[in-house]
């Protein structure tokens, strides 16, 4: 629960197609639900001597924040631990539209989301073919 930052240092043996699918199983193993509302509880009594305290045991989160590979070849330019990468994340944020409460996750809050992360990413310029939002009237 304290790292919030991991660098993997992977060996020339390892295939680009093997290290791919390491991170798309470690970054769908590190999932927590992250539209969730519990907060610690600040107005504890029994607060410690905060200088005293290591930064990371205040963390609330499991969730490993940032997570980086490092091997000879540049894993960011091959298609294979790309689509691995892109498939982890996808995941995640199928994930989180799906834990959202009813009340919250409105068709049109969906619609919103998904547009948004359309224009984040490069999806529409090379995947993507065409988006159409279908109202009540078209269903």
């Amino acid at each position: 629960m304290k790292s919030a930052d991991v660098e993997v240092i992977a060996s020339s043996k390892i295939t680009a197609d093997s290290l791919g699918t390491f991170f798309n199983s470690m970054h769908l193993t590190n999932y927590e639900w992250s539209l969730k509302s519990d907060k610690p509880d600040e107005d504890k009594e029994d607060k410690k001597d905060e200088e005293d305290l290591d930064e990371r045991t205040k963390r609330t989160s499991k969730k490993i924040d940032t997570i980086e590979i490092s091997h000879e070849q540049e894993l960011s330019t091959l298609d294979s631990f790309l689509h691995q990468k892109v498939s982890a994340e996808a995941t995640c944020f199928a994930r989180d539209m799906a834990n959202t409460r009813g009340s919250v996750a409105t068709p049109q809050w969906m619609e919103e989301r998904v547009t948004e992360l359309l224009e984040k990413s490069d999806a529409t310029k090379t995947h993507v073919k065409e988006v159409r939002i279908l109202r009540a009237s078209q269903l």
